[in-house]
Parts: C-alpha cells; sequence; structure tokens
C-alpha cells in the first residue's frame, strides 16, 4: 500500500510494521547571469530536511573570501576563509526504512544524498543513519544520528525533527 507522507514523502506499507519512506528534490535556476540571483533564492542543502550528517545548508558551492588586493584571507588558524554562495541547481533524496515498535515508538535506518551545485555533474554527497520515533496524535518526533559517507574524517551529527500530522 502506497500513501502520502508529510512533507512530499512517499510512504510504503511492506508489512505491517514496516515502512518504506522516499524522498527526492531537484530544482533548478534558469538565469543568464547567475551572479544577479539573489541569495534568497539560490539553492542550498544539508540538515533534518535534506542530506543529514550535514549542518542545515552546509552543501554549496564556496568561494574564497579575499582582501582588497586579491589575497585570500586566513583566519587565526591559518585555515583560508570561505563564504557559501548557494547553488545554481539542487538534488536530494533519501531512502529509509521504519519498523514500527510498541507503544507509539519506532526505529528508522536511513541513506541520504544530495548537494547544491553550479553544473549537472559535480560530486553529490553521501550519508548513514539510524533514528528512534515517536508518534503522537498531531506530530511525531523524530531523534536521528546521521554519519556523513563523502567526508572524511567527519563525526557524526545529531538531528532532531517534528513532523506535523495533517
Amino acid at each position: 500500500m502506497k500513501g502520502r507522507g508529510e512533507h512530499g514523502i512517499d510512504a510504503f506499507e511492506l508489512h505491517r510494521k514496516l515502512h518504506l519512506l522516499l524522498r527526492g528534490e531537484i530544482g533548478a535556476s534558469l538565469v543568464a547571469q547567475f551572479s544577479e540571483l539573489p541569495g534568497t533564492v539560490r539553492f542550498f542543502a544539508g540538515g533534518d530536511r535534506s542530506v543529514r550528517g550535514f549542518g542545515y545548508n552546509e552543501l554549496s558551492p564556496v568561494t574564497v573570501v579575499t582582501d582588497r588586493d586579491g589575497n585570500p584571507v586566513k583566519d587565526a588558524n591559518g585555515n583560508v576563509r570561505t563564504v557559501k554562495l548557494g547553488g545554481k541547481h539542487l538534488l536530494t533524496g533519501t531512502v529509509e526504512l521504519v519498523r514500527d515498535l510498541p507503544r507509539n515508538f519506532g526505529v528508522a535506518t536511513f541513506f541520504d544524498f544530495g548537494n547544491a551545485f553550479d553544473r549537472f555533474g559535480d560530486p553529490l554527497e553521501y550519508s548513514v543513519g539510524i533514528g528512534v520515533r515517536f508518534r503522537l496524535p498531531v506530530v511525531t518526533l523524530g531523534i536521528d544520528i546521521a554519519q556523513p559517507l563523502s567526508e572524511p574524517g567527519a563525526g557524526p551529527r545529531l538531528h532532531i525533527n517534528f513532523s506535523p500530522k495533517l
């Protein structure tokens, strides 16, 4: 049985207590001069409703911050400073398997992918994780731990989200 879940997620009941959730998002900007596109309408990815394992709007093309002479600006640790610009295009997706447990609880495993980028063919980011769900009459509380796969050395991230039931 298939049903439409919250936030554009398609839900498939595999078994009475086992559900497959699929989510996808794609976006493209068709502008002659991308630099004229305001930052508020550019694409960013990452966070609770995107590619978990990455921070909110963390996934985006970046540019190096330079001084008046065009030299890269460095922070106190000697790292070159960058600024997230937002992408011209967006592609994200999730495959999630949820197992119902007693007392309105559930456990989930998931695989997320995606990125905001300027050219199709730019690399995607990936993460996997596990989580618990607690279903109330009007909202579901989700607590997830996600590990980025495409970023070596990155640690897991905690994500907490609320999904209203409409």
